[in-house]
């Protein structure tokens, strides 16, 4: 047989054998495997047809992720909820397949068919005198004009997509934003995989300086997403700018970034999860949806408080 027929039959066998393999993934509830699913769940290579029918697979999965979410604790709890999120998120990509966007308009002139009766006799109309143009009516208007570029080429990335913006704050004089990315990359194991990454960035608008600081791990695409990426359980104020320190707060531990050394350390306390972090008053707190703490001598000390308890 001619190459062409080899180059059309052989990825749509492809596609069928990692239709079914999906299938029987989701069907006997595997365990969330980042790397995996990512390889198996490619987007752009599902028909609509095959979303139909595995959508409903995939909302039954995440239930029984879900269901295993409760009574768990630590790092099994927070790749359990990764994992619930990165199936939502694959959930919603489906969905856009069986129901994609509408094309955005065009400058073309519509037409439009009138269903009224054409009147009998048209009175011929009476033209009326100029007016003065209408002030508008709001008066708190604000013109753009410049326009101030993210440094996405300095972000850690071998093929850049799906770049957000999660939170943002203004700290010391500076924009501080939370971002997170998709990177197709590879590694000496691994010829290409996805995985997630994220950073922070800050700008002075005095200096017109950028600075970027790489969030750590996120490296394996074993490793879960960042905090923000997957879901409503990701979003919310995760980071904070502190007495000389950038604070973020992962699924199960807080980090601190010193503006110094340039170094990462990871904060050890007893009873952390995902937390907001907020600077209030020369204190720094960490809340989550048991307690609230109040993070001293730059993150060696920690102060359990109850709701409500005023800082000492």
């Amino acid at each position: 047989m001619n190459r062409g027929y080899w180059e059309k039959t052989l990825p749509q066998r492809e596609k069928l054998v990692r239709f079914d393999r999906q299938k029987e993934y989701l069907t006997n509830n595997a365990p969330v495997d980042f790397g995996r699913f990512s390889e198996l769940f490619r987007f752009n290579q599902t028909t609509k047809a095959q979303a139909a029918e595995l959508l409903p697979r995939l909302s039954t999965y995440k239930s029984n992720l879900i269901a295993q979410v409760d009574g768990k604790i630590g790092r099994e709890r927070a790749q359990l909820q990764a994992g619930t999120n990165y199936v939502g998120f694959v959930e919603t990509q489906f969905k856009r397949i069986l129901n994609p966007l509408p094309p955005a308009a065009t400058n073309g002139t519509a037409k439009y068919v009138s269903r009224e009766p054409v009147p009998a006799v048209q009175q011929p109309s009476v033209p009326k005198p100029l007016q003065p143009p209408i002030e508008p009516a709001s008066t708190n208007i604000l013109l753009v004009n410049q326009f101030f570029k993210i440094p996405v080429g300095r972000l850690r990335a071998q093929q850049l997509s799906e770049l957000a913006v999660f939170a943002n704050r203004w700290r010391e004089g500076k924009i501080w934003l939370d971002l997170g990315y998709t990177d197709i990359a590879s590694n000496e194991q691994v010829l290409r995989f996805q995985v997630f990454r994220g950073a922070a960035t800050s700008w002075d608008p005095k200096t017109d300086q950028w600075e970027v600081i790489q969030y750590p791990g996120h490296e394996n695409p074993t490793d879960p997403p960042p905090v923000g990426f997957m879901g409503d359980t990701g979003k919310g104020l995760h980071f904070e700018v502190f007495d000389g320190a950038f604070y973020r707060s992962e699924w199960e531990a807080i980090k601190k970034y010193d503006f110094q050394t340039r170094h990462w350390q990871t904060l050890n306390f007893p009873g952390q999860k995902l937390a907001q972090l907020s600077a209030i008053g020369g204190h720094l707190f960490a809340a989550n949806d048991e307690n609230i703490f109040e993070i001293l001598d730059q993150g060696r000390e920690v102060d359990r408080m109850r709701w409500g308890q005023a800082p000492k």
